[in-house]
């Protein structure tokens, strides 16, 4: 038993020292990619897919620029050209630019999977510490949820019969998040239903097998599917033992990522996750600082040769 205890623990320690490995591995990684991307960025060697984008960008503020220029008078047009087309250069590129972030695919993607993440783990270790707090259940209105220990539902035990007899093939695999009901007439429950009930604070999930009338009280005999015979303590279990009934809704992914957070080493695993998010959160944050950057540096260079350009295609008007 010593030596048993003594290997869990050993595999216990191993197993956070590789996530914590992991995570830092996997951060440093990425820190050194933001890093390294920033200053590709800065030295220039991504300015050709740049000054590309920006003279997208820049075709389409002219194209809108001209439109409102040509509605001016004619007598206008000439004088004011330079100082309309500046004007709407200047506030078409905002809006297209605000519009570019808006619409990258990339961006969109990232967040929602991001987003839907957070969620879930939000949602997860919501459930989870309402589980500890509520003694590992959780109620939501006339229902009850809480996960599945051990395999005493799980299979089917050589000596139940009457399973097979009675195609009761509604077992509960280890693990899983079940829903339990609240029944509102002790006389609705029937044999080979399967309720939860309390014994000394601790929630089982059994079958009814028999149910005894005496002198005006109700008891219930249970048994696991996967058990041969009735533990004692289900032998003859009370109306105020009993918790709900099961209603057939199981999931066993919920309820293995409810019972793994719920553990030492899944609380570490979430915490080591989130920190790996955070840095791929900021190094993204500043890679995109770091490209607006540059395309504002170019960009004002192009600015400079579009005016000169303005001002020599006046003058030729002239």
């Amino acid at each position: 038993m010593e030596n048993n205890e003594l290997l869990s623990s050993i595999a216990f320690i191993i197993s956070i020292i590789v996530i914590i490995c992991l995570t830092l591995v996997f951060s440093i990684l990425y820190y050194l990619y933001g890093k390294y991307k920033r200053k590709h960025i800065n030295i220039g060697s991504e300015d050709n897919k740049l000054l590309i984008e920006i003279n997208e960008e820049n075709k389409k503020l002219k194209q809108k620029a001209d439109k409102e220029i040509n509605r001016e008078k004619k007598s206008f047009r000439i004088i004011f050209k330079e100082e309309l087309y500046k004007f709407f250069h200047v506030k078409l590129k905002l809006k297209y630019t605000k519009n570019d972030n808006k619409l990258s695919v990339g961006k969109i993607i990232f967040s929602l999977i991001y987003s839907l993440f957070v969620l879930f783990v939000v949602f997860v270790v919501g459930i989870s510490i309402s589980y500890r707090v509520n003694n590992e259940t959780l109620f939501i209105g006339d229902s009850t949820y809480f996960t599945v220990k051990t395999e005493s539902m799980a299979s089917i035990h050589e000596d139940n019969d009457y399973i097979l007899e009675n195609n009761l093939i509604d077992q509960i695999p280890q693990y899983s998040l079940i829903t339990i009901e609240k029944i509102d007439d002790i006389n609705d429950i029937e044999i080979y239903d399967i309720l939860a009930f309390k014994v000394n604070d601790v929630t089982y999930v059994h079958r009814v097998v028999d149910i005894i009338f005496d002198n005006g009280d109700i008891y219930f005999t249970l048994k696991g599917d996967a058990n041969p015979t009735s533990l004692l303590i289900e032998t003859k279990v009370k109306e105020e033992q009993i918790i709900g009934i099961y209603n057939g809704n199981n999931s066993l992914f919920m309820g293995i990522a409810i019972t793994y957070l719920q553990s030492e080493i899944g609380l570490i695993a979430l915490f080591m996750s989130i920190a790996f998010l955070i840095n791929v959160e900021v190094q993204e944050y500043l890679i995109d600082n770091t490209y607006e950057k540059r395309k504002k540096i170019l960009n004002s260079s192009n600015l400079i040769s579009n005016n000169d350009n303005i001002r020599g295609e006046i003058n030729n008007d002239n």
